[in-house]
């Protein structure tokens, strides 16, 4: 359904329900998400048809349980991204072209300190999905620009990688042995480029250490 989350096994093609958003809009569908430091799936919503700003904010925990998170609505929800030490956690809203950031409480899992990290207004292109790098710099694919940026904790935008994708919506990284030998301007040429997806090789940076979801055997069993 679009508006609940689910497992997919692409092996059997099996699908288990983990949870129905049942106050969301039936005019909303689920957009991206991640996992957050205690294992718990933060993902957001959005408008299908692109013209409400109503989309929503939400955590699946481990319990199995759905909890809205206090965020304003924005009209496209995407990057769900937190910062190596867990104590920052990075958002987008597409459609206002802004990059946002939090300050996020480990004890408790609240957000506060709205801040607006950069915009991409000059570069013409929306913020879409993103990975972090080990050193706490967020890779964001640019909908629309043919581009990712790697946006520093500071906000600062230190680099620029041209894309052949005009709609990159995705970022993974990798660490190589050869990666010192990787020309810049070649680095959108690694394995695998797709026109919806992009694959971004961090100069011997690495990414940051993955994330696991740890839901309990009852949230696997739907809800």
């Amino acid at each position: 359904g679009d508006r609940e989350i689910g497992v997919y096994d692409p092996s059997t093609e099996a699908y288990d329900r983990l949870a129905v958003l049942a106050e969301e809009p039936k005019t909303n569908r689920t957009n991206d998400g991640g996992i957050a430091p205690d294992g718990s799936l933060w993902f957001g919503t959005m408008d299908e048809s692109e013209k409400e700003p109503k989309g929503g904010y939400y955590k699946f925990s481990l319990d199995g349980s759905v909890d809205a998170l206090r965020l304003p609505s924005v009209l496209i929800t995407n990057t769900f991204q937190f910062s190596p030490d867990g104590r920052k956690f990075y958002t987008c809203d597409s459609a206002e072209q802004e990059i946002l950031s939090f300050d996020h409480d480990l004890e408790t899992g609240k957000l506060s300190g709205r801040k607006v990290l950069s915009d991409t207004f000059e570069l013409a292109g929306y913020p879409d999905g993103s990975a972090i790098d080990s050193e706490g710099c967020l890779w964001i694919c640019l909908w629309d620009a043919s581009r990712v940026i790697r946006l520093t904790p500071d906000g600062e935008i230190d680099r620029i990688i041209v894309l052949a994708a005009t709609r990159p919506t995705a970022s993974r990284i990798w660490q190589t042995a050869l990666s010192s030998s990787v020309p810049l301007q070649d680095l959108h040429k690694t394995p695998p480029s797709l026109d919806n997806a992009s694959s971004v090789l961090n100069r011997g940076r690495g990414g940051s250490k993955p994330l696991t979801p740890r839901f309990s055997r009852e949230s696997r069993n739907g809800r």
